[in-house]
């Protein structure tokens, strides 16, 4: 049996070959894991970023539907106690051009 010293220099490539049965399922588990690693973080804050930007919406049509209920209730409040079909009749922007007195 052939004795090897430590300073001899040993084929590197044919001990790679050989061996690759061996270390290329461990690499490629490594590689697989570094990957997930680096691309959840970012998934995640893109998930973080949309789910902020629904509620945001959320909240604005929220509010923008409270104004509008709030604007339609002041506006029936405010017509019925100052509507009177005489005023409207002679009012300049309600009976203007041909369909003047048509209220």
């Amino acid at each position: 049996m052939p004795v090897v010293s430590a300073l001899e220099p040993i084929a590197f490539w044919p001990v790679v070959r050989s061996t690759a049965v061996w270390w290329s399922p461990v690499a490629a588990g490594f590689i697989g894991a570094l990957g997930v690693h680096l691309l959840t973080p970012s998934r995640e804050r893109e998930k973080w970023i949309l789910d902020s930007k629904k509620a945001e919406y959320r909240e604005l049509l929220s509010a923008l539907s409270q104004a509008h209920m709030s604007a339609t209730e002041l506006s029936v409040q405010i017509g019925s106690v100052r509507y009177s079909p005489s005023k409207a009749q002679n009012h300049p922007r309600i009976c203007s051009g041909k369909n003047k007195g048509m209220v």
